[in-house]
């Protein structure tokens, strides 16, 4: 009888909407490099979170990448795709914030508003990438974390 007690008091721990965001938004803060790795891809193939192609580089665009001053860390060729790498500032200072339980994708990078008033929603994950991370990383983690959280063995 004991344990059913101590299961039962546990279960309201969960009780709460704010419980389980607290617990949902931990998990996103732990797991935040998957998120930030998808968003990474997303953007080296020039697509934004709609799954759409944002762009692709012109003429001009690849021989200033052959013969500028700063060359990129990736190639830049006509008709190809937005890769979003020149220097490697917005992918090395991506991060996802959280506030008030809300997650917010974004870069350090000085280029940053830049490049979103340009090429608008580039920060975020399409709904395939969304559907991955939350089926195969949130969801296992957030079961693992209610079965402790209530005492049961998972």
């Amino acid at each position: 009888m004991g344990t059913l007690l101590k299961l039962s008091q546990n279960l309201q721990l969960l009780k709460s909407r704010d419980a389980l965001e607290r617990i949902v938004f931990a998990l996103v803060r732990e797991y935040e490099e998957v998120f930030i790795r998808l968003n990474k891809e997303q953007l080296s193939q020039g697509r934004d979170i709609f799954n759409i192609e944002i762009g692709t580089y012109s003429r001009a665009t690849e021989i200033e990448s052959l013969f500028g001053e700063v060359r990129p860390i990736r190639p830049k060729t006509e008709g190809e795709p937005y890769n979003f790498e020149w220097t490697g500032g917005l992918f090395e200072g991506m991060e996802l914030r959280i506030n008030n339980n809300v997650a917010v994708f974004t870069s350090t990078d000085s280029k940053t508003d830049i490049l979103v008033s340009k090429y608008g929603d580039i920060f975020g994950l399409t709904d395939d990438n969304l559907r991955e991370v939350v089926q195969n990383t949130l969801l296992p983690a957030l079961r693992t974390e209610i079965c402790r959280t209530i005492g049961l063995a998972n």
